[in-house]
């Protein structure tokens, strides 16, 4: 019998009344790496992902992940005034993202190219002018993409930019440090990565690790955080109006607003890692053999074949979203609800 060990940070969680309590907002999320950009706005709610992005579109979009303002009035393009994208292409010229073409059209509906969005994406984070040193466009600017991770994960089959493409490319570009001048001289302007994007423009930060502690209880058995608060790794947030409470031992990326003024760290958006391998089984399917370092359970009712958990010899135990104060066999089979197995870092040891 093949076992399935899940080790180290383990964490058994039993629910005797009701099942893993989950916000619909944490479902939607753990669905989407990608989620953040609609929690923040940078795209809108009803994106088709499948579908491809026009020239307009991405620069809009790309505004919106930048953050930038629009201050253009003069009109750079013969073939925008009935645009809706006109005012972000006018500003997109003026700031040296795009350029103005020989027949003066921008063509807003046609459909962007991949070397095309990672121009603009490059020369937002101001890495362009390493781009045209490297050899221009495009393969000065692909280089350049790749030499800053722009590219991690992003597959295309072709030269156009779906809704799916456009989402990886705009992850990576958050946390992409923006190069930006550090120095003027008379002979030379010098350059260096700094903060990230998400920081530049939203004076936010990504972190990640595993839920220790929220406001009802924590792994270590020793209290929770304060109210609406949580406890990712050592460190102490503002879970804000999200539902990250939720999250207590699974392996979490959140997005959260800084305040360095007085170190608040507000979160904005979270979600499940992949990392996590979860096994939800009703009590009513665990055999009375189990004990908390091995776990006989069945898949459904109709099944007489067994299967098997083999647990860390001391697993941390929520009961009913608390702590378990004792740890106990006799905690795998309450009257009904679920109990819920978590290895929040996939390590299958």
């Amino acid at each position: 019998m093949k076992q399935n060990k899940l080790n180290i940070l383990l964490i058994l969680m039993i629910f005797v009344l009701s099942l893993v309590p989950q916000g619909v907002t944490a479902e939607e999320q753990r669905n989407s790496d990608s989620g953040v950009l609609f929690a923040m706005d940078i795209v809108p709610a009803d994106l088709d992902t499948e579908q491809k992005i026009t020239r307009g579109e991405m620069v809009k979009y790309i505004y919106a992940l930048a953050n930038f303002d629009v201050y253009a009035e003069k009109d750079y393009f013969c073939d925008i005034q009935d645009s809706e994208y006109r005012t972000y292409i006018n500003d997109s010229c003026e700031r040296g993202l795009t350029s103005q073409s020989s027949n003066n059209q921008f063509r807003p509906g046609d459909t962007i190219t991949f070397n095309e969005a990672v121009k603009l994406l490059v020369s937002v984070l101001g890495y362009d002018i390493k781009a045209k040193y490297m050899g221009g466009y495009p393969s000065g600017y692909l280089k350049a993409a790749k030499e800053i991770d722009l590219l991690s994960g992003v597959y295309t089959t072709d030269n156009a930019v779906t809704g799916s493409i456009m989402l990886s490319l705009f992850i990576n570009a958050l946390e992409t440090p923006v190069f930006a001048e550090t120095g003027i001289y008379s002979d030379r302007t010098d350059y260096y990565p700094g903060e990230p994007l998400l920081y530049v423009a939203y004076q936010m930060e990504k972190v990640s690790g595993v839920v220790k502690a929220n406001s009802r209880t924590s792994l270590a058995k020793a209290g929770g955080v304060g109210k609406n608060q949580i406890k990712i790794d050592t460190a102490t947030y503002q879970a804000g109006e999200t539902d990250a409470e939720e999250f207590l031992g699974r392996y979490v990326t959140a997005y959260c607003k800084v305040d360095k003024s007085s170190d608040i760290r507000e979160i904005k958006y979270i979600t499940a890692g992949r990392k996590n391998v979860e096994k939800k089984i009703s009590s009513g399917l665990i055999d009375k053999r189990s004990t908390l370092n091995t776990i006989y359970y069945y898949e459904n009712s109709q099944t007489e074949r067994y299967k098997m958990l083999s647990l860390i010899s001391a697993p941390y135990v929520i009961y009913n979203g608390v702590a378990a104060r004792e740890i106990q066999n006799e905690l795998l089979f309450p009257l009904c609800g679920d109990v819920t197995v978590i290895d929040y870092n996939d390590d299958g040891k």
